[in-house]
């Protein structure tokens, strides 16, 4: 017992209603940690989750960017050498002036984690121009709050991020389904929910998140367990806050799930080896 109350101690005292939203956050902190991979894909052709429809065709310049298989490899596609590699800034920009949106997109990505606003609206309104639909995503967010020299426009903003979203990109989906939820339930469960059938982690999280609150749909915490252990078991940069969220699932009995020390334990030592913040 004096094990499990280390283990996710800042959560003990935590009340249900508070770790319902604390779960919403963490899937939109992954939604940031797994776009750049999922939105390079779309500039290029490799769905993983896009549907092809809202694909741009690549082109010449897009090769070398982002995942290539071992054939591409072989085959001289793609970084051979650091000078080359798909996160380096000059390779990107050399790639960008060859006319790639995806150097582009992930550029904007670049600098805007590097807080460099400025430079990631540019190469963000770039990519958008030139087809990325991840980009909207980001170039919504930029307008909605005026950063990075961009004019703020709210409903401006709203509408491209809308856009993303209709257009197929489950990150969209996820943060506009999130942004709903508190004030349009179903709605924003609806949205969450065509990100999660996607097959987009971080919309598994929060999407189990709302199997578990009841507000937009029926209560059904089998139904979140399982999918929090398929997002686990899957190995994406989201494993690590499934193993958390499991944690807390059985730490505070959330959605009525019977309070089980031992299974919580496990959890949160799975997401403190992860180091997870808060698991150990």
């Amino acid at each position: 017992m004096k094990k499990v109350e280390r283990m996710g101690a800042s959560h003990r005292g935590l009340h249900p209603k508070l770790l319902y939203g604390l779960i919403l956050i963490l899937g939109v902190v992954c939604l940031f940690e797994a776009h750049p991979a999922l939105a390079a894909s779309t500039c290029e052709g490799s769905r993983a989750y896009i549907p092809k429809s809202t694909t741009v065709p690549p082109t010449a310049a897009d090769r070398g960017i982002g995942n290539q298989t071992e054939a591409q490899v072989k085959r001289g596609i793609g970084p051979k050498s650091p000078a080359d590699d798909a996160d380096n800034p000059a390779f990107l920009k050399r790639k960008a002036a060859e006319g790639s949106s995806q150097a582009e997109y992930v550029l904007g990505q670049y600098y805007l984690q590097q807080r460099d606003y400025r430079s990631g609206a540019y190469w963000i309104k770039r990519a958008v121009k030139h087809g990325c639909t991840a980009a909207l995503l980001y170039m919504g967010l930029l307008t909605e709050h005026g950063s990075g020299g961009v004019s703020k426009n709210v409903s401006e903003g709203r509408q491209m991020i809308v856009t993303a979203a209709k257009g197929g990109d489950p990150a969209a989906q996820l943060w506009l389904g999130n942004s709903l939820y508190g004030t349009q339930p179903k709605t924003g469960f609806a949205w969450v929910k065509k990100a999660a059938n996607a097959g987009f982690p971080p919309a598994e999280l929060v999407f189990a998140a709302m199997f578990l609150d009841g507000k937009a749909t029926k209560k059904n915490p089998r139904a979140a367990i399982v999918l929090l252990e398929s997002v686990y078991s899957g190995n994406s940069s989201s494993s690590p806050m499934a193993a958390y969220i499991l944690g807390g699932i059985y730490m505070k009995g959330l959605g009525g799930v019977p309070v089980d020390d031992s299974r919580a334990f496990k959890w949160m030592i799975i997401a403190a080896n992860y180091r997870v913040p808060h698991a150990a």
